[in-house]
């Protein structure tokens, strides 16, 4: 049986199309009273003749059902001869009524012409169409052509799908032109045609509506992912996983995935676990379980006990490679009393070989040298007999970020076990000072999460008085210890000019105001202070994880070293596989070999088959890198096979089936130029969601204000003395000013000037998207990909889609956070 709450989401939804499929749905499912009651209720809201009507038949059916009635049964050739006669309802259950045993008897290439000359409303015609799919002939393949762009959504949708099933030949050529229908639906079967013709092609395509689509687009590519090779578009639903906020598609994802166990899948989904959200997580665990039975009963595992053993030792690693850089890649910007605490608790998991490694890679990359020395030091006195890891269970798979978190003593809930904790040696410092206390106190809200800590800080919080940096503290502990409710304070001291203090509200609101955030944060992505791209990266890398990838990549593309090495860096905060397009691209262009080899370390971090190819296409086209990149993928292969992931003949398998994808794609795109041209420039959204981008603008709202005034003014003042004809050009201009929009009105002043805002003078290079009349903005998209709106001297001269360069005069932020950039 269907799911009636997800059945109610499609029966009402905006996409037309989607409505049809949720309708023949329904049609197809077992009959109950639940199904009926839900149809009845959809019928009293549905405004579209087409969908009332089948609506209205899929009430009837279902009424039929339930009841046990039996319609009369008629020979076709009877019910050609009644259908002048018949109603449309009674029509669509005439047809309802012909079994599947007398179509195959009555010779359709005979009798279907008949009947569809009879059938002259296209929603029958519809019905007819996929009632007779199984055994349609091919003497009606036109009828199927003709209608193709046919007005009626039903009889489109239903002679495709003919085609799609029967005569994908038919198509073929028809592709770029279906395939450019903005419809989910029909865009989806497009898709499925074209896998039958150019299955690389389909793929992108596939891929492009994954990850740009909205949800209708996302929702109908999923349910043909079964037409195209799964390891063609495995990338795309694992990216789907990560960012997926829509419980309905992130489950159907999971469904897809399950349905095709890969060895691979488990490790990468054991990367997502340890960097998203906690609601995802849970549910992603009991997925894992059930994907790694669906491993072992296909087969593909040899020993799936060793693979286990693999799994659990790979999870133990990302813990312990997030714990350490999570405690340390602040250290800098940290309290005294903070930075003793960091490294008090890394002294105690030393021990911990997968924390000894993690600590040990830190060293490689640290810049601190100060730093660097302690955690050598730590290294050092690490007893060379390492505990021995408890055997898990052989149904058990290790949580990512759990043990080593309930390890440390200070984090439990007990204050008893704090004395356990061994002291750094050094020189003990009196601190007689009582905020010095407090912030030391406050300090420890990390790894001891009491109470106790949560009323100190609460204290702190609630005293108008507290100084800055008390507050500062006090905020950085409250997230720590779960306190929220503090969103005026974290705003103030966004104002102060410490980025410590800033970087401390930034990371309270993304906890706490998550709306607030996000509206504040664009003022902050160009800032120059690495601790403040941190805290943004590490806000949303599981909120958000696509602003927190387009963070990175900004880095990554940064001409600054300093910014590029930040930003690998900071990959450790995002699964691995969603930035991987990036990181490929990085190796592709940087020139400083230190770098190159963090990059490649990376990679060697995260053993995946498809960095394996990315290396071999990387040492083609740097041939002066080549020994480097060489050795990199024999490393590489070597970790693959020792960590389980795939078997040599596997691996030469996987590098034969890329390198002839790559020639198919090839091919494929010098045969169907024309979609290739059509995939860079399709819209992946419904037209029915196609509404404003950004909130406040609301150009009707601006038509209506005006016709109001002009009536106020008609009313007081009256007629206005005729005026002679102005000259063309001389009208142009008086109506250019008259359109002019005062700048207050779109954006209050700038009080403060806020680090990345755009200057007087900058040159911005952007893409038109679209143009509001009302308040005569244009809404456009920079370089970087961000959104922003452009007020243009002549705005009404430009187009949709082009490109254009803009010399800032101002820039400023509207009331709800969006950029505006005021050119000359």
């Amino acid at each position: 049986m269907l799911d009636l709450e997800q059945l109610k989401q499609e029966l009402t939804a905006p996409v037309k199309t989607v409505k049809l499929q949720a309708i023949e749905a329904a049609l197809k499912d077992t009959a109950s009273s639940e199904l009926l009651s839900l149809l009845e209720e959809c019928l009293l809201i549905e405004q579209d003749p087409e969908c009332q009507l089948l609506l209205q038949h899929a009430i009837d059916q279902n009424q039929l059902k339930i009841f046990d009635a039996q319609e009369p049964v008629f020979p076709l050739s009877q019910i050609i001869q009644m259908f002048p006669a018949s109603s449309l309802q009674e029509q669509l259950n005439l047809i309802a009524s012909i079994k599947v045993k007398d179509i195959k008897a009555s010779r359709p290439e005979i009798t279907l012409p008949s009947l569809l000359a009879v059938a002259s409303n296209p929603v029958v015609a519809s019905i007819v169409v996929r009632k007779f799919r199984r055994f349609w002939p091919e003497n009606q393949l036109a009828y199927l052509e003709q209608n193709i762009f046919s007005k009626c959504k039903s009889l489109q949708l239903s002679c495709i799908k003919t085609l799609v099933q029967l005569f994908p030949q038919s198509l073929k050529t028809r592709l770029p032109q279906i395939v450019h229908i903005n419809d989910p639906v029909i865009r989806s079967l497009a898709i499925w045609s074209m896998a039958k013709h150019f299955p690389e092609l389909a793929a992108d395509f596939m891929n492009d509506c994954l990850e740009k689509g909205d949800q209708y687009n996302r929702l109908t590519a999923l349910q043909i992912c079964s037409t195209i090779d799964f390891s063609l578009i495995k990338q795309s639903l694992l990216n789907l996983i990560t960012v997926e906020t829509n419980a309905e598609i992130f489950k159907l994802a999971c469904t897809v995935l399950l349905n095709n166990p890969d060895k691979e899948v488990p490790f990468i989904i054991l990367g997502i676990i340890a960097r998203t959200t906690q609601v995802k997580a849970d549910f992603l665990r009991k997925f894992l379980g059930s994907y790694c039975t669906n491993l072992e009963l296909a087969g593909l595992c040899d020993d799936f006990a060793a693979y286990k053993k693999q799994l659990n030792e790979y999870s133990r690693r990302l813990q312990a490679q997030t714990l350490v850089y999570n405690l340390l890649v602040s250290y800098d910007n940290e309290t005294a009393s903070e930075q003793e605490a960091i490294l008090r608790h890394l002294n105690y998991n030393i021990t911990d070989p997968d924390i000894c490694t993690a600590v040990d890679t830190f060293v490689g990359k640290c810049q601190n040298e100060e730093l660097k020395a302690k955690l050598l030091e730590l290294l050092a006195k690490n007893v060379e007999i390492m505990p021995e890891h408890e055997e898990l269970l052989s149904d058990s798979i290790v949580e990512p970020a759990k043990e080593l978190r309930e390890a440390a003593p200070e984090e439990t809930q007990g204050t008893a076990a704090s004395s356990v904790l061994p002291d750094l040696p050094g020189p003990a410092t009196a601190e007689t000072d009582r905020e010095a206390l407090q912030i030391k106190e406050l300090a420890r809200a990390r790894f001891r999460r009491t109470p106790e800590i949560k009323a100190s800080v609460k204290k702190v919080l609630d005293d108008p008085a507290s100084s800055d940096a008390l507050v500062h503290a006090a905020l950085k502990a409250a997230v720590y210890v779960e306190l929220p409710g503090y969103s005026e304070r974290a705003e103030k001291q966004l104002l102060l000019e410490t980025e410590a203090y800033v970087a401390a509200g930034l990371e309270y609101l993304a906890k706490f105001d998550w709306d607030k955030f996000h509206v504040l944060v664009n003022r902050h992505i160009n800032t120059e202070s690495i601790l403040i791209r941190n805290v943004l990266i590490s806000a949303t890398s599981k909120a958000a994880p696509e602003y927190a990838r387009f963070l990175i990549k900004h880095q990554l593309e940064s001409r600054d070293s300093a910014k590029r090495t930040h930003g690998l860096e900071a990959t450790v905060q995002m699964d691995f596989s969603y930035i991987f397009p990036d990181l490929v691209a990085f190796l592709g262009r940087e020139q400083e070999v230190g770098l190159i080899d963090s990059c490649i370390a990376i990679f060697l971090a995260n053993p995946k088959l498809d960095s394996l190819y990315a290396f071999i296409e990387i040492e083609e086209k740097r041939p002066e890198l080549k020994k480097l990149f060489a050795d990199a993928r024999q490393r590489l292969h070597d970790l693959l096979i020792s960590s389980g992931i795939a078997k040599e003949k596997e691996i030469e398998s996987f590098i034969t089936r890329k390198a002839a994808e790559k020639v198919s794609r090839k091919a494929s795109m010098e045969q169907a130029k024309e979609l290739v041209k059509i995939k860079n420039s399709l819209k992946w959204k419904s037209v029915s969601e196609q509404t404003d981008v950004i909130d406040w603008q609301k150009p009707a709202l601006y038509i209506l204000g005006a016709l109001a005034g002009m009536a106020l003014l008609f009313m007081i003042f009256g007629r206005s003395a005729p005026a002679k004809p102005k000259a063309k050009s001389d009208q142009v201009a008086a109506e250019n000013v008259r359109s002019a929009i005062p700048r207050d009105q779109i954006a209050p002043p700038i009080v403060d000037v806020l680090p990345g805002l755009p200057k007087p003078g900058d040159q911005i290079l952007m893409q038109l998207q679209k143009f509001y009349e009302g308040n005569q903005t244009w809404l456009a998209q920079d370089e970087s990909g961000r959104h922003l709106l452009v007020v243009l001297p002549e705005p009404e001269t430009f187009i949709e889609t082009e490109f254009i360069g803009v010399e800032v005069d101002e820039a400023r932020y509207t009331v709800s956070g969006e950029l505006v950039i005021f050119a000359r």
